[in-house]
């Protein structure tokens, strides 16, 4: 092999590392991202909880107590939020949050065992 094709294999390993690496570090960037709470969401776009309760065709007192806790949302409420909020309020954001996951940032945890069997 001559030493111009094992510089350019070289090369292309180097090349290879280095796209690896904008992977890896996009997608570091990406999980990184802060969760966006609904009340937050509604506060940015200035709109009020009546306001985007109308936008998405339900009461506003459903708004109003997810936005408390006083009310889980079910599977339609959420598609309607995150569509509505083109994806910035995502379902995992209304899992409860566990603090010191390990890097800082407080994580979704599944519901605890007790509640799911009963």
């Amino acid at each position: 092999m001559s030493s111009a094709m094992v510089r350019s294999i070289a090369d292309w390993q180097i090349l290879a590392m280095a796209i690896w690496q904008k992977v890896i570090d996009v997608s570091l960037a990406i999980w990184q991202i802060s969760l966006m709470e609904l009340s937050e969401y509604i506060k940015a776009q200035g709109l009020t909880p009546s306001g985007f309760a109308e936008q998405i065709g339900v009461p506003p007192s459903t708004i109003t107590r997810v936005m408390s806790g006083k009310r889980k949302p079910g599977f339609d409420l959420l598609e309607k939020i995150h569509a509505a909020t083109n994806g910035a309020v995502e379902p995992n954001d209304f899992l409860p949050r566990c603090v010191g996951a390990g890097d800082g940032e407080d994580a979704p945890v599944a519901a605890d065992a007790g509640e799911a069997r009963g």
